[in-house]
């Protein structure tokens, strides 16, 4: 895993171009969901559909469908924009909700428990066991799944700042300091230095971002060397 630094402060501060053209160094943002600028300013999408939610929530949209998670209660998004409820009574969590799509299987976490179906299913429980820590934050990048604000790693030192990922296509995390185990690369961890307490993962093409409370660290995969 090799992490990459890159100042993106004045991009945010200067927006999207004032017109739809390329400018050379310009380092403005280039897009903007459900929307596009053009000479008249921003051209939004019309949404066709709409569906109400009451309370605090959070929408995921996955390979198997649409979710809608609130603290304590998983609903499905249907065709017709009806939701179907999943699992009520779920433990209530100190962390928003982060989430691992594998397809198949489905991991949501609000740092208290993990929420997991049955595979192929929209079957949820809650669970503790499915990845070896707690984490506040969890993901998924390139078959793996990333942990991060770990609560209860075995090793010493181990902090909210460190990262871990798993093997390809399991979910077997090593906790060893072994060079020869680490240097196998199969699945790892690593310090990321000032990014502070971890809160979310996104993919960005063949990057995956990490944002934590004090900055933004890409890491990308590599296939040979140290983690």
């Amino acid at each position: 895993m090799r992490v990459f630094n890159y100042i993106i402060k004045e991009s945010f501060n200067k927006g999207l171009p004032p017109l739809d053209i390329v400018y050379k160094n310009g380092k403005f943002l280039d897009y903007i969901k459900h929307g596009v600028p053009d000479v008249n300013g921003i051209n939004f999408e019309k949404l066709v559909s709409t569906i109400s939610v009451t309370g605090e929530h959070q929408v995921f949209k996955l390979l198997r469908g649409n979710y809608i998670l609130k603290s304590n209660t998983l609903y499905k998004i249907n065709s017709d924009n009806t939701l179907t409820t999943l699992l009520a009574g779920i433990t209530v969590g100190a962390f928003p909700w982060s989430c691992a799509d594998f397809g198949s299987i489905i991991v949501f976490s609000n740092g208290t428990k993990y929420l997991v179906n049955t595979v192929d299913t929209d079957t949820f429980a809650e669970s503790t066991t499915i990845f070896p820590y707690i984490a506040n934050v969890i993901g998924h990048f390139k078959g793996r799944a990333f942990l991060g604000n770990i609560l209860n790693h075995p090793n010493s030192g181990y902090n909210k700042s460190w990262v871990s990922w798993s093997e390809i296509g399991a979910f077997n995390f090593i906790n060893t300091t072994d060079k020869n185990t680490i240097y196998r690369n199969t699945s790892g961890y690593m310090p990321l230095l000032n990014v502070g307490s971890m809160i979310a993962f996104k993919q960005l093409g063949d990057s995956y971002l990490v944002f934590g409370t004090n900055g933004v660290y890409a890491l990308n995969l590599i296939t040979v060397g140290n983690v």
